[in-house]
């Protein structure tokens, strides 16, 4: 029974953010560089990658959205930072995030913007040997952001710059990394 209401509940809170008068949505595709963070392996071993990414803004109010997005980072292995002692060498590290952000900023056409919430990751780790290259490793975690962005608008398309801080609470060992972003909303 406790699940129906909840149903209600998420059911009814779509309902009125759908049918708000000014709700608009807004899609975002974007590009940058992504950094590792934590811990100090995957800062030392890995080197700064790029990303990519597509979202959606559910604008509930002037200032104030529901935004989802997808991304993907991709990490580089620092060959140079390790002693090739054996044949196994490590390989890249990829993640793909989906993320549910809540994000306000200042309603005005160049704005400041805030942005949290909760991300799952899913997280890979190729190691090559040789010629060969295979999946060493694959986890999937839940994690948090938190961001701070700038947009602008021009005409009917927005350009925007962000940074984020990623946390992923993988088993065993958090993984941390900075994306910066930089996209367009239309």
């Amino acid at each position: 029974m406790k699940n129906i209401y909840v149903s209600l509940l998420i059911l009814w809170a779509i309902n009125s953010a759908f049918t708000q008068e000014n709700s608009t949505y807004r899609f975002h595709i974007n590009s940058g560089i992504v950094m590792p963070y934590q811990p100090k392996e995957f800062d030392k071993h890995w080197t700064i990658g790029y990303n990519l990414g597509s979202g959606l803004d559910l604008i509930l109010s002037p200032g104030k959205a529901i935004q989802l997005y997808a991304d993907y980072q991709h990490f580089p292995f620092d060959k140079k930072s390790i002693s090739h002692s054996g044949t196994l060498y490590g390989g890249t590290i990829t993640i793909a995030t989906l993320a549910m952000n809540f994000k306000l900023s200042h309603a005005d056409n160049y704005a400041p913007y805030l942005l949290i919430g909760p991300n799952y990751f899913h997280i890979e780790q190729a190691s090559s040997s040789g010629i060969e290259r295979v999946t060493a490793a694959s986890d999937n975690a839940f994690g948090i952001n938190g961001g701070i962005g700038f947009e602008f608008q021009v005409n009917s398309i927005s350009l925007f710059i962000e940074g984020q801080y990623r946390l992923g609470f993988n088993k065993g060992r958090n993984i941390q990394y900075l994306p910066i972003k930089i996209g367009m909303s239309f």
